[in-house]
């Protein structure tokens, strides 16, 4: 029997999980791992544009890469064997209805960019909620491969993961920021354990639905005021959650301004130059594409302040 009295624990709503039926692990990179230790792919399709993280995964577990680009609507480009392995990034969580097209006799969908998405029947799928919500760490998995020894793992325990959360709430991202890489690369070299017990708690606390509307409106206010300089004809599915507003413009200082007013747009991916080289058509992209951020803390005013300071940059 559990421990009870005592002094009060941590508050937290207890409802459900949004993926109740997935393995819950302790990150998206350890749910992609997982995955492949007990597949037989010897070989794996995976889009130029992705984060580093994947790339380092398939290559730790000597898995041959074969890269593929992709358009302008950051879809396949080429033509790849329909009985191949595939990856494919449902990129800021906005491509569902792309990828319930795609197929190929092994897929493999990074869903870290696309927490609400459903996974597909036949197809593998990986999560990192912590991109969606505030959160330290955690990840889920969704396959029909048989996980050998689950049984084993131990729950990972998530008490020391928490100094960037709570100095961003004290003091604001800039005195957090330190303590987010820190623990981001914390996260890069954790072992394959089921997800700790407190991430399991927050994520049961979380009100889904309330995110998902004010996501989606956010994602639509931006669309309103930017669709015409950007490049990227974007457009959301009706069941789409997105992780943020992607603006495609050709300005190089566009981020550096915005950084300078304390807006931060995330980098997607800045490793990808040295990987690839300037001349890569990824490479050329990551410098092109802005995303800004439509999370559940931000308010209408917000965003509105945010475009007026990208229209000023780029008009």
């Amino acid at each position: 029997m559990k421990s009870l009295g005592g002094f009060l624990e941590l508050e937290t709503n207890l409802g459900n999980h949004y993926h109740p039926n997935l393995l819950a692990l302790n990150s998206g990179r350890n749910a992609l791992k997982i995955l492949l230790q007990n597949s037989s792919f010897q070989e794996i399709y995976l889009p130029y544009f992705i984060c580093q993280v994947v790339v380092d995964v398939i290559q730790e577990l000597n898995i041959n890469i074969c890269f593929y680009d992709i358009n302008n609507h950051f879809e396949i480009k080429g033509d790849i064997p329909e009985n191949s392995c595939l990856l494919y990034v449902n990129y800021f969580g906005i491509k569902q209805d792309y990828v319930e097209q795609l197929r190929y006799r092994q897929l493999i969908i990074d869903n870290s960019q696309a927490f609400f998405a459903k996974p597909l029947q036949g197809n593998h799928s990986f999560y990192s909620p912590r991109k969606f919500f505030g959160i330290p760490d955690g990840g889920y998995l969704a396959t029909d491969l048989t996980i050998e020894n689950l049984d084993l793992l131990s729950i990972d325990s998530s008490e020391d993961r928490f100094t960037h959360l709570l100095k961003r709430v004290e003091f604001g991202p800039e005195e957090a920021y330190s303590y987010f890489t820190e623990n981001e690369n914390i996260i890069n070299n954790l072992g394959v354990k089921k997800m700790s017990r407190l991430t399991t708690k927050m994520l049961q606390g979380v009100n889904y639905d309330s995110i998902k509307n004010k996501r989606r409106s956010n994602f639509e206010l931006y669309h309103s005021l930017l669709s015409k300089p950007n490049e990227y004809h974007v457009s959301i599915g009706k069941n789409d959650v997105p992780l943020c507003y992607p603006l495609v413009v050709n300005n190089n200082q566009l981020r550096g301004v915005l950084r300078d007013q304390k807006i931060y747009i995330p980098y997607y991916w800045p490793e990808i130059e040295d990987r690839y080289g300037k001349s890569n058509s990824a490479s050329r992209l990551s410098h092109k594409i802005f995303c800004l951020p439509v999370d559940q803390g931000l308010e209408t005013e917000e965003i509105e302040y945010i475009v007026n300071k990208i229209q000023k940059i780029i008009e």
